[in-house]
């Protein structure tokens, strides 16, 4: 049993290090957004023109590029945003459940639970971290994928109009 156990603890601490990994990557997305935002605000605030005296063409490409920064930046949000649900007293390992338990009756349960129940624990564990997992991922994927179409329409911006 302590096989079956040790194996289940290292399938949640390997999906949380892969949603932990997923954050970082979405600071680094942050940080390339932050600093083509602050590249086209520059740009335009340098512009001594007034709006309604820009050309048709170039408000249309800065806007396109602003709301292609705007959703890039609503992909990484969807990275970090915190996937919550209402515990439901059901497990001893989810922060959400154990929250809900009083402390003696949650001290009570963790000293009768038995291996295999600690494994299935484990198991329900992971089943949710893995469901986390794919959506930060599949959210990661569509902001690097926004982010480089951005940058290039950024930098096509900057260089041209």
């Amino acid at each position: 049993m302590r096989s079956k156990l040790d194996f289940a603890r290292f399938i949640c601490q390997n999906l949380s290090d892969q949603i932990r990994q997923a954050d970082t990557k979405a600071a680094a997305v942050f940080s390339v957004l932050g600093i083509m935002t602050a590249g086209l605000l520059s740009r335009i605030t340098n512009i001594k023109v007034r709006l309604t005296d820009w050309p048709i063409e170039s408000l249309v490409i800065y806007g396109i590029a602003g709301l292609l920064l705007i959703i890039s930046l609503k992909s990484a949000i969807a990275i970090i945003f915190p996937r919550l649900s209402k515990g439901k007293k059901e497990s001893l390992i989810f922060f959400g459940d154990i929250v809900n338990f009083k402390k003696k009756d949650y001290e009570e349960r963790v000293l009768k639970i038995d291996d295999e129940k600690i494994v299935l624990q484990y198991s329900n564990q992971a089943a949710a971290l893995s469901a986390i997992a794919l959506k930060k991922f599949t959210h990661l994927r569509q902001a690097f994928i926004l982010t480089a179409i951005s940058l290039v329409w950024v930098i096509i911006t900057l260089i041209f109009f």
